[in-house]
């Protein structure tokens, strides 16, 4: 199960695992005209640009006349600059310049450092972030081990103070996990199906689920600049005194469950998807009912370091510190919820939840309004 979501909610478990923003011109400077020899040629827009598109305008000609010689002005290093702009170290195709030129001249993909006129600078702002997670998990009792791709997304506002960025408002916002495949007792009993435990987007979106503070650096708002975000730790269903402590091996080692959702039971609840080769996990050797609610608990501590890639986007790498779920109960398709009892039914499903290796991951994240939802984070960051 796999369960989770960022710095951030998730579904991680043998069966778990839990712009209106001002879209400012990026590119920097107007569209420069063409000069001698024509905005490419032999000089590809140093001539044709760098005097009347060069930084002070654009960085060369946003007409693709360029050849594939020249120098792009005094944006990219070959070809015609960019789309619109360039600026003094090139910028990125389309918003200023880019590091390489293709062979008709054109600028290049490769972005460059600043580009063009600077993005505006901010006092707060609202983040919603994505995150993709390269994973794999071992085989259990009653499921195979593989490799997959989880998905976490994140809601984070922010306030600015110089190069400072915190804030006591990251939520999660949504979760997918990768399919598993029964195996072992699980095939016995239920057959050679998959397992996907979805967390309903309308959990997500409940005012009972919790908050967690962000903070790290910001060292600016053009293009190019450094963001680093401390890990973020993520309690969802549960508190720790401690929340870099060990995880327990076991669901009955969390002793202080909260109830995330707001729908009565501990944790918050996720549902198995149905049909088209997709089963409820089993609950038991030799049990014919199954569990077609899962109620989970999550610890995720996840940070981030990138860039800005435009004046609205930041992408990079994150990095995972833990990625934890627990299976602390569920009900069963013959109308009850799962047994506690040593060795029951919620200790069955548990023990064969799956736990992730995470191999690396990656981030984007977009600005949106502060009055952005759950679901206009998702709208923004699509699967």
């Amino acid at each position: 199960m796999g369960l989770l979501r960022i710095d951030v909610p998730w579904r991680s478990g043998a069966w778990v695992l839990c712009s209106a923003l001002g879209l400012c011109a990026c590119g920097g400077g107007s569209d420069a005209q063409v000069g001698t020899p024509g905005g490419g040629g032999s000089t590809g827009g140093n001539t044709g640009g760098a005097a009347t598109g060069g930084a002070a305008t654009g960085g060369g000609s946003a007409v693709p006349d360029g050849s594939a010689a020249g120098t792009g002005g005094n944006g990219g290093t070959a070809g015609m600059g960019g789309a619109a702009g360039g600026g003094a170290t090139g910028g990125g195709a389309g918003s200023g310049g880019g590091a390489t030129a293709d062979a008709s001249g054109r600028g290049g993909s490769s972005p460059g450092t600043e580009g063009g006129a600077s993005c505006p600078s901010l006092t707060s702002l609202t983040l919603a972030v994505h995150q993709v997670l390269q994973v794999t998990w071992p085989n259990t009792l009653g499921t195979n081990g593989g490799t997959g791709v989880a998905h976490i997304w994140n809601r984070t506002k922010l306030a600015v103070n110089g190069t400072s960025v915190s804030g006591d408002e990251t939520t999660g916002c949504g979760t997918a996990l990768p399919a598993l495949t029964l195996g072992g007792v699980g095939a016995i009993f239920t057959g050679q199906g998959m397992v996907q435990v979805d967390v309903p987007d309308a959990v997500w979106d409940q005012p009972t689920m919790p908050k967690f503070h962000t903070q790290g650096t910001l060292a600016g708002f053009n293009i190019g600049s450094v963001v680093h975000i401390d890990p973020t730790v993520a309690l969802v269903g549960l508190t720790m005194p401690d929340p870099m402590a060990a995880w327990p091996a076991s669901y009955t080692g969390i002793t202080a469950k909260v109830d995330a959702d707001g729908d009565g039971k501990d944790g918050f609840t996720a549902v198995p998807r149905m049909g088209t080769g997709f089963v409820n996990p089993p609950i038991g050797i030799g049990q014919q009912d199954t569990a077609d609610k899962l109620y989970l608990v999550s610890r995720n501590v996840i940070g981030l370091d990138g860039t800005v890639t435009a004046c609205e986007t930041i992408s990079g790498t994150a990095h995972v510190t833990f990625f934890d779920n627990h299976v602390v109960g569920c009900h069963t398709t013959g109308g009850t919820d799962c047994t506690t009892t040593a060795n029951g039914q919620t200790s069955f499903v548990d023990s064969n939840r799956t736990i992730y290796t995470v191999t690396s991951a990656t981030f984007t994240a977009k600005r949106v309004p502060d009055t952005a939802t759950c679901a206009d984070v998702r709208a923004a960051l699509p699967l």
